[in-house]
């Protein structure tokens, strides 16, 4: 019990028995599991934003400050009138297009780090050695939303509006080139 209240879930080797012992043994291997999976859901919980999936704010910063090169470019993508499309249309909608929005990112990210850092914007780390590379990157995410969101027969507008923040210039750490990219934004 000292193994598992210092959070180490691993099920011990031990004998197979069929006696009451072993009976014991399954049944605390059983709550061991249990244990270690909802503590598993509990830190994704934390980690993640729940309408798209992907890591928030805070895990997003750590990742770019892992991943972070001499030089690139921190994106905010924020999409434009999702609060009057969530006032219209219902907020099931306005979720639906914050993860069409995830996945139209997603396909052009590579791997890179991705995130939710706000209501109705998203984040991610692109390789830029320049304005020139940066400004590359904002057109190609520009382009990903020129479609609008179907469902069923109704389409939706999904403009999106691009910051940028350049590393080193900008900063070198996560936390102050998201700042200014979002101050970007304005």
């Amino acid at each position: 019990t000292r193994r598992i209240a210092a959070g180490d879930y691993a099920a011990p080797p031990g004998p197979q028995r069929h006696d009451e012992i072993g009976e014991l043994g399954t049944a605390l291997a059983g709550m061991t599991a249990a244990i270690a999976e909802r503590e598993a859901h509990i830190r994704h919980q934390a980690t993640h934003e729940p309408v798209t999936a992907l890591p928030n704010r805070g895990s997003l910063s750590d990742a770019i400050d892992a991943a972070l090169p001499a030089a690139a470019a921190v994106i905010v993508v924020a999409l434009v009138r999702l609060q009057e499309v969530a006032n219209t249309v219902g907020r099931d909608l306005a979720e639906q297009i914050m993860r069409d929005a995830a996945q139209r990112l997603a396909a052009l990210c590579n791997g890179a780090p991705l995130g939710c850092v706000g209501e109705q914007s998203f984040a991610f780390l692109a390789p830029a050695d320049d304005v020139a590379g940066a400004m590359a990157v904002a057109a190609r995410v520009s382009d990903a939303f020129d479609q609008p969101y179907r469902e069923g027969d109704l389409a939706i507008d999904t403009t999106a509006v691009v910051g940028i923040a350049l590393a080193p210039e900008h900063g070198t750490s996560a936390a102050l080139l998201l700042r200014r990219a979002e101050v970007a934004l304005q």
